[in-house]
């Protein structure tokens, strides 16, 4: 049998491999990033999926609620974004002690201020931290989650109440490919959910639900109890969530910025991410997966977070039959 070499990731490193010459190498591309990132977030805002524009959901005297995907991501979108909005909203007459930013971290960690502060960046670190405008989620306090029901699947909807009780919600997240749930960026569904409505949705049944771990983004079981959740929140709440997604490669270059409400946003963000993310391969009987040294859990020297990272590419795609 002849072979080819292949480079793959080995922690910081990079190792040669040997493999079959009829091997066939599934690698990364990474997209073009946008070149003018701040119009592009402008020209997202200005024509938004949804009724309304986002300048014309602002009115003054509003309280405002930001949320945003926590720093298990490059920090770079979010130093970008999250001035611009707040930056918006003051021009539009909202008074600065009316907004809050809640850091979406679920059942992580509550984040040290050192690690916010290189997340967000200085300038909404010292202008809201101080004054507890700027706070990591709480999944396990009472007084800071609102029970809204269950959806008609059984999940359960207790969110932020900070967020929930808002006049405006937004939130600023990452919309990226997950080895079980499609692609993410209804952020708000998971990162301010309480423990109890995370374990609803986290669990053996749903991680391993027939529909969970099919290719087909738009058909996964995870995917549709997301989207009850959200429509769960904006019913109760009576508000939409306005959500600003950024779709990129690796460091947090972005390719694609798309804003407004969920279901109508995530169809352009899925055809950008799907660009990239989605790579045909043939059926195999052998899978060499290279781990990079970290991921957004930590160190890959860790074999759960290697295991997890090892999972990330593969996805089957459903079949005719199944379809």
């Amino acid at each position: 049998m002849s072979y080819k070499s292949v480079e793959v990731d080995f922690g910081p490193e990079k190792r040669t491999i040997h493999v079959p010459e009829t091997a066939v190498i599934a690698e990364f591309t990474e997209p073009e990033p946008l070149m003018t990132p701040e119009q592009d977030l402008e020209e997202a805002l200005r024509n938004s999926h949804g009724p309304l524009p986002f300048e014309e959901l602002v009115t003054p005297g509003m309280k405002v609620a930001i949320g945003f995907d926590d720093p298990t991501r490059p920090p770079a979108p979010w130093q970008l974004i999250l001035p611009k909005i707040v930056g918006k909203l003051l021009s539009y007459g909202i008074r600065k002690q009316d907004i809050v930013l809640i850091c979406a971290n679920g059942n992580h960690k509550k984040w040290a201020p050192n690690d916010l502060r290189a997340f967000v960046g200085d300038e909404i670190f010292d202008g809201f931290w101080n004054t507890g405008q700027l706070v990591n989620h709480d999944c396990l306090d009472p007084a800071g989650l609102k029970y809204l029901g269950k959806t008609a699947s059984g999940c359960v909807v207790e969110h932020n109440r900070s967020f929930s009780d808002a006049d405006l919600l937004i939130y600023v997240g990452q919309v990226m490919a997950h080895s079980w749930g499609g692609y993410t960026g209804t952020g708000a569904v998971i990162g301010l959910a309480s423990t109890q409505s995370i374990m609803s949705h986290h669990n053996h049944g749903v991680v391993n639900h027939p529909e969970t771990i099919l290719g087909d983004h738009k058909r996964m079981y995870f995917r549709k109890l997301k989207a009850e959740i959200n429509a769960k929140l904006e019913d109760e709440t009576g508000r939409r969530i306005f959500y600003i997604n950024w779709v990129g490669g690796s460091a947090g270059r972005m390719s694609g910025i798309f804003a407004g409400y969920s279901p109508e946003v995530e169809e352009p963000a899925w055809a950008t991410a799907d660009t990239f993310s989605r790579v045909k391969v043939p059926q195999a009987d052998v899978l060499v997966v290279g781990l990079t040294q970290s991921f957004a859990y930590g160190s890959a020297d860790n074999p759960l977070i290697a295991a997890i990272g090892m999972a990330y590419p593969p996805r089957r795609q459903a079949t005719l039959a199944e379809t």
